[in-house]
């Protein structure tokens, strides 16, 4: 029989608040900085926060939400959801004691609701962008297939054998680009397909909505993001967890004991979770538009070599398939320009997400504040 012996280490309980190992610095291999750990307090404009689609700078998000939170099945059920919850925390000896634990868990479950609430928002505005990241795509692929179709017909128009063996090449890269298209097409429907599901209204309906819209030709900014602790206060999963140990400290004796390391470990990962969530956020919106600087270079590098190539082929100094490359590298770097510019925006929806924005936090966060005031 196999047995378990009790470790010499005492347990890890947890406890309402967030720390940090500290480590001696012998051996300590060098880490990178934290963006969200900079030492100097970041400020934070919660109402910006509170309605971010309105100021993320993708023009026609901001009319998406409210239908969004008028039309989204998922919410209607977390609402529900709440609502049950709610009717089931009459405490039924009237006891403080009872009556606290019951608030606490009540406060609990709106959290909850108000972090399914940003996460809705978050996925929704994130379907958005990857419908316009491939819209954007296809339209700038296209304008290249066109192009190179030209210089096919250019290229079979000539007499010369050898122009003709060219042509042959020009329309490879043609079928590579068409199926480049295929690809980007059905990239651009799964996420119309997926916002449609999002906003709970036909694929028609949804279509009608974004169609034409582009992405903007600057990438996404980086917003203020406050403090590690304004975090704690304002994202509602970690309201909802430090809740959930108030209630756990208010259990009947008996459970108590269960209750309150379980409860303290949860809030305690929760807040770790959240805070490398906003760093790796913060990461990556950094990364996609320093990427920008050097890539925008390339494309218009590409621009002035395929603009340089048509010159020379009207001159007669090269023949008509030599702009064929100049017109596939330009594509190429084109749409990545375009795929990058459409990641900072993904990045910093994931980074609203992360902060725990799109909900009415600012008058909880006047009333925390002045309870902390008053004690």
């Amino acid at each position: 029989m196999i047995s378990i012996q009790p470790s010499n280490e005492a347990p890890h309980i947890g406890h309402a608040g967030h720390t940090r190992m500290l480590s001696s610095g012998k051996g300590t291999p060098s880490r990178p900085s934290r963006f969200f750990h900079g030492g100097s307090s970041q400020r934070c404009d919660e109402v910006q926060l509170t309605h971010w689609w309105d100021r993320a700078g993708l023009e026609h998000l901001g009319p998406l939400i409210p239908v969004l939170l008028v039309q989204s099945i998922g919410l209607s059920q977390a609402h529900l959801q709440l609502k049950a919850a709610m009717d089931a925390l009459a405490p039924p000896d009237g006891s403080v004691q009872a009556r606290a634990r019951a608030m606490h868990l009540g406060i609990a479950a709106m959290a909850d609701f108000q972090m399914e609430r940003v996460r809705t928002i978050a996925r929704c505005a994130r379907a958005y962008v990857e419908y316009l990241i491939f819209a954007d795509r296809l339209r700038s692929l296209e304008s290249s297939i066109a192009l190179q179709q030209v210089i096919v017909q250019k290229c079979r128009e000539d007499a010369c054998a050898g122009q003709e063996e060219l042509s042959f090449a020009v329309s490879a890269s043609i079928a590579e680009m068409h199926a480049a298209q295929e690809r980007m097409r059905g990239s651009r429907d799964q996420a119309l397909l997926v916002l449609c599901n999002e906003l709970g209204e036909p694929v028609e309906a949804t279509y009608r909505r974004v169609h034409g819209h582009a992405l903007p030709e600057e990438p996404a900014q980086i917003p203020g993001t406050g403090t590690p602790e304004c975090l704690a206060r304002r994202r509602p999963d970690l309201i909802g967890a430090l809740h959930a140990v108030h209630a756990a400290e208010q259990a009947p004796s008996e459970t108590a004991v269960v209750e309150i390391p379980q409860a303290r470990l949860a809030h305690e990962r929760a807040v770790a979770n959240a805070e490398n969530q906003v760093e790796c956020s913060l990461r990556a919106l950094r990364a996609r538009i320093s990427e920008l600087v050097p890539l925008r270079a390339s494309t218009a590098a590409a621009e002035t070599m395929a603009w340089k190539t048509r010159e020379s082929v009207n001159a007669g100094k090269l023949p008509n398939a030599a702009l064929s490359g100049a017109n596939f590298l330009l594509c190429a770097r084109r749409d990545r320009e375009i795929e990058v510019r459409g990641d900072s925006y993904l990045a910093l929806v994931g980074l609203f997400e992360a902060l725990g924005a799109g909900w009415e936090s600012g008058p909880f966060l006047q009333a925390d504040a002045a309870g902390d005031a008053s004690a």
